[in-house]
Formats: C-alpha cells, sequence, structure tokens
C-alpha cells in the first residue's frame, strides 16, 4: 500500500490498490479479484476518498472487493458518513424513512422490486450531492484557514468563500427537491395503509 502519510485531496482522480498476501506452505499467495466490466483480474482498487490516506482508502477498496456491489457501497457510505457527519446528516430522515418502507410486513414481491430500486437510484444520487458537498466543505475549511492566517490572495478567498456560498445554496436546493422525489416515488408505490404505517401518508 501507499504511504499513509499522504492525503487525498477530493478533486483528484488517480486510484488506490491493495495488495492482499499472505504466507502458506508454498510461498506466498496473492488475492486478485475480477473487474466487473473485463472480467479480468486486477488488484482490490478503486477512487480514492477525500480526507483519508491512501493506504485507508486501498485498505476499504479491498474490503469492498469481498462484498456484493450493493453492499460494497454500503459500507462506503458508512465511512464516509462517519468521516462527514454534518453532510450526510440532511439526509438521515429519507434514509429513516426508506427502512421503515423496506420493513413493511406486507409489501408484495413487486413492490419489494419497485422500492429497492427507488432506494438504490436515491442513495446512488444522494452520495453523488454528498461528494459535491465535501469538496465545498474542503475548500471552504481551506479558505477559512487562509483568512485567519493572511495567507494568498485575500480578494481571491472572499471571492471563494462566495463561491462556496452559492455552491451551499445549490445542495441545500438539490438535497431538498431529491428528497421529496423520493418520498413522492415511494408513496406511490404503497397502499394507503403502507404508506399510513410507514409515516409516508398525505397531509
Amino acid at each position: 500500500m501507499m504511504s499513509p502519510s499522504i492525503r487525498t485531496p477530493p478533486a483528484e482522480r488517480r486510484q488506490v490498490a491493495a495488495l492482499p498476501w499472505r504466507r502458506c506452505a508454498g510461498g506466498i499467495e496473492i488475492l486478485l479479484v475480477t473487474s466487473r466490466e473485463t472480467r479480468r483480474w486486477v488488484t482490490p482498487k478503486g477512487g480514492r476518498i477525500a480526507g483519508r490516506t491512501d493506504a485507508q482508502s486501498a485498505a476499504l477498496e479491498a474490503m469492498a472487493a469481498t462484498l456484493t456491489p450493493q453492499a460494497a457501497a454500503t459500507l462506503r457510505r458508512a465511512v464516509r458518513a462517519q468521516q462527514y457527519p454534518e453532510v450526510y446528516r440532511a439526509m438521515d430522515r429519507v434514509d429513516g424513512t426508506i427502512d421503515r418502507v423496506m420493513s413493511l410486513p406486507d409489501l408484495t414481491p413487486a413492490q419489494l422490486t419497485t422500492l429497492s430500486t427507488e432506494a438504490d437510484a436515491f442513495r446512488a444520487r444522494s452520495d453523488d450531492i454528498a461528494d459535491r458537498a465535501v469538496a465545498v466543505l474542503t475548500e471552504a475549511e481551506a479558505s477559512q484557514a487562509a483568512m485567519i492566517t493572511n495567507a494568498g490572495n485575500p480578494e481571491k478567498t472572499i471571492e471563494k468563500v462566495r463561491r462556496n456560498e452559492l455552491a451551499n445554496a445549490d445542495l441545500d436546493y438539490d438535497r431538498s427537491e431529491l428528497s421529496a422525489r423520493a418520498l413522492r416515488r415511494m408513496r406511490a408505490v404503497l397502499s394507503p395503509s403502507q404508506a399510513q404505517a410507514a409515516g409516508l401518508a398525505e397531509r
């Protein structure tokens, strides 16, 4: 793995990889996995994670490689939510509603399929918004540090602060629209009694 001292700026798109190995009677065994697209044998790899060292990012990808795609996405999301709780907190209400809906005891197989698709779509779009929010948060912290230390060009720093404020307003709007659409689409799949039980009844 790469040195744990290397931090990961969110804007960079290089990948990290792990090289899992173990000693055995015949020498050393190396773990390879098949890629989803080409089905070739590769080392477990993935994108760098903002705020994590390259070694930590690679370790997470190695663990995710042993899971199903859905479980791997859940793992990555849980790690990021732990690291940036303020980013994911805004979506907690919808996540909780999704959990209540998916645990309803009288869902039909067709409902389960449709709701699972809607939940996956919401979380994928939510993660995209979270990625943008992390980038804005990271830049905002850098701008605040520059203002405190009087480092860099003050005019450029102020412009960055204004840009971050606009970006946050856009993020708030996107979160609100995504949440409303997800709840509306799930409500349309449920019967009135199911919606009432999940806390999704029309008011």
